[in-house]
C-alpha cells in the first residue's frame, strides 16, 4: 500500500494564504518532504511507500505553481515518487481564463512532466491525456533510434 501526502499551507485551503514572493517554493516543499519523511520513520512507516503531491495551487500563487512545474526535476530522487495535480487548476488562468478550456494546456504540461519522469499525474481528461502521452512516447522513441 502507498500513501499520498499533499503539500498545503492551511486546512481548509485558503486562496489568500500563499508563500511569500521571496520564498523559494521548491526548497520549502523539499524541506516539508524531508520533515514528513522523518516523522513517518519515527512512526514506523517506510517513506518509500509515500507519494508526494507538491500541491499545485494549495498555498502557492499562480507564478509559484508555474515555478514548481518548471523546476519539477529538482524533486527527482530514486526513493521519492512525485504526483502532480495540475489539471484545470487556477494557475492556468495566466494562459486560459475559462476552466473548461484548460484541457489543452493541461495535456501539454502532462506530456512535459512525463518526459521529466513524474510518477503520477492527476488529470480530468484521462483518455485524451493518455493519447497525448502515447504520441509523445512514440515521437521520443522514434527520435532515439
Amino acid at each position: 500500500n502507498s500513501f499520498v501526502w499533499m503539500h498545503h499551507l492551511t486546512i481548509p485551503a485558503d486562496r489568500k494564504i500563499v508563500f511569500q514572493d521571496d520564498q523559494d517554493v521548491v526548497q520549502e516543499i523539499k524541506n516539508w518532504i524531508c520533515k514528513k519523511k522523518s516523522e513517518l520513520e519515527r512512526a514506523g512507516i517506510n517513506p518509500e511507500r509515500c507519494i508526494w503531491d507538491i500541491g499545485i495551487g494549495f498555498g502557492k500563487s499562480p507564478r509559484q505553481s508555474w515555478n514548481l512545474l518548471s523546476r519539477i526535476s529538482e524533486f527527482q530522487n530514486e526513493n521519492q515518487k512525485i504526483l502532480v495535480g495540475h489539471s484545470r487548476k487556477s494557475f492556468l488562468n495566466l494562459i486560459e481564463p475559462q476552466v473548461q478550456q484548460r484541457d489543452l494546456a493541461t495535456a501539454f504540461i502532462s506530456a512535459e512532466l512525463a518526459k521529466k519522469q513524474v510518477n503520477y499525474l492527476r488529470v480530468h481528461e484521462v483518455a485524451a491525456t493518455r493519447r497525448i502521452l502515447e504520441t509523445s512516447l512514440m515521437l521520443n522513441f522514434s527520435s532515439s533510434r
